[in-house]
């Protein structure tokens, strides 16, 4: 059993995610609770999150383009 940080709950380890960093091994708040924080945060930055990843598939797809030329003139 062990007390959630953020619920006030003591629940079973098995409600708590892993954590080597941890000397007991678990995080300090349950599944429940760290899913609801991460589901917070994802909701504002979600668009900024999309955003980048376009703009990084962009950015690989001129890299190879410019990788392809180079080689081109190359032979």
């Amino acid at each position: 059993m062990k007390h959630c940080n953020k619920c006030k709950q003591t629940k079973p380890l098995t409600e708590f995610h892993k954590d080597k960093a941890r000397s007991d091994g678990f995080q300090i708040h349950c599944k429940v609770c760290k899913n609801a924080v991460l589901k917070s945060w994802r909701s504002p930055h979600r668009v900024n999150n999309e955003d980048i990843c376009k703009n990084m598939e962009k950015l690989h797809h001129l890299m190879d383009k410019i990788i392809r030329n180079t080689l081109r003139e190359a032979i």
